[in-house]
């Protein structure tokens, strides 16, 4: 019986110690795991490798495009480029979910083309690298490098010029003698329109370029009339606005046309770049961008407009008029107008 008493405190003794061996063993692998996915020492050398890079790039002469790559693994983060709410400053804040982000402060907050923190639009998430561009002492960060034009970048020239002393021109297409499209159930008429937004552009135009012009400012001015207003305009920016006719309804595109022969190529695409990124932030509207051989329109094709080579032009096709409630741009023009709006201004920063 003493016998039997012993080997039973033996197992229980046994059995103890497997059990506080598996103990150690479970509590020792879930140290190990949340040192492993610990990340605040690689989230803490990333914001200030990216808050430096961001005043470096600022500080840089000239305008760039830099690809920030890492042995870090930058997909299991999300960055965002912030404003502290209360201390007002620039931030870099590497996110990742369900921990505390990390921050740390870089530049101006003039850094970015628009005012950072209100929104994503800041906010680069899980990439693989992190572009930077600067163009005119303002910088953008991206996942990816966006293709406008066919593929291109927007052209890296400088168009840095006094708004004051710049002459836009804007040709609202059509008039009531050759109205074009038009949608009866939701009461639009092409050169209606067309006027509608030109108007709204002059007046969100008008703080920073009091020199805006129209082709025509009431119902009554023909191709030919508009023509030689541009002939005699001296325009330093000319934008004809148009819209869209096409069937089915639910095609709805924003198209910019330029002269492909016109010998002011790199600031037309400049601009055509701006406005097509303007359009895709400010409105869910697809954008496209199409270079025309003039020659070989129809001669009553209205984008022959764009016969001078030797100026900034573009022929813009705001939407399809043709589209239902639900998704007509042209029932809420004014914004259209906006992201042109902007789109000229960031041209000539």
């Amino acid at each position: 019986m003493k016998k039997r008493g012993q080997i039973t405190h033996e197992i229980y003794f046994i059995m103890m110690e497997v059990f506080i061996a598996l103990a150690v063993a479970f509590f020792l692998f879930k140290y190990v795991n949340l040192v492993v996915e610990d990340t605040t020492l690689e989230r803490t050398i990333l914001s200030r490798d990216l808050a430096f890079l961001s005043n470096t790039v600022y500080s840089a002469p000239g305008n760039l495009v830099y690809t920030y790559q890492s042995s870090a693994n930058l997909s299991m983060f999300d960055y965002a480029f912030t404003k502290d709410p209360n201390s007002k400053e620039s931030q870099l804040r590497v996110l990742q979910q369900g921990v505390a982000a990390i921050s740390y402060p870089f530049s101006l907050n003039t850094l970015f083309a628009r005012d950072i923190g209100k929104s994503d639009k800041h906010t680069v998430f899980s990439p693989q690298e992190i572009i930077f561009q600067k163009e005119e002492q303002e910088i953008k960060v991206k996942k990816e490098l966006i293709p406008h034009l066919e593929g291109a970048v927007c052209p890296i020239i400088s168009t840095k010029t006094d708004t004051l002393n710049q002459k836009i021109l804007l040709d609202p297409g059509k008039d009531y003698t050759n109205p074009g499209a038009n949608n009866l159930i939701l009461s639009l008429i092409e050169h209606q329109i067309n006027l509608d937004i030109s108007m709204e552009i002059k007046r969100l135009l008008q703080q920073k370029f009091p020199n805006v012009e129209f082709t025509r400012e009431n119902t009554k001015a023909n191709l030919t009339e508009r023509l030689t207003k541009i002939n005699s305009e001296n325009a330093n920016i000319i934008l004809s606005i148009h819209t869209g006719n096409y069937s089915p309804t639910k095609i709805n595109t924003f198209k910019i046309y330029y002269n492909f022969k016109s010998t002011k190529k790199e600031p037309i695409q400049k601009l055509a770049c701006f406005i097509s990124n303007e359009i895709s932030e400010q409105t869910d509207l697809k954008t496209t961008t199409l270079p025309l051989e003039i020659e070989t329109l129809p001669d009553l094709d209205s984008r022959r407009i764009l016969t001078h080579s030797n100026l900034i032009q573009l022929y813009l096709e705001v939407g399809n008029i043709q589209a239902p409630a639900n998704n007509n741009h042209l029932l809420d023009y004014p914004e259209i107008s906006k992201a042109i709006k902007d789109a000229i201004e960031l041209y000539h920063r």
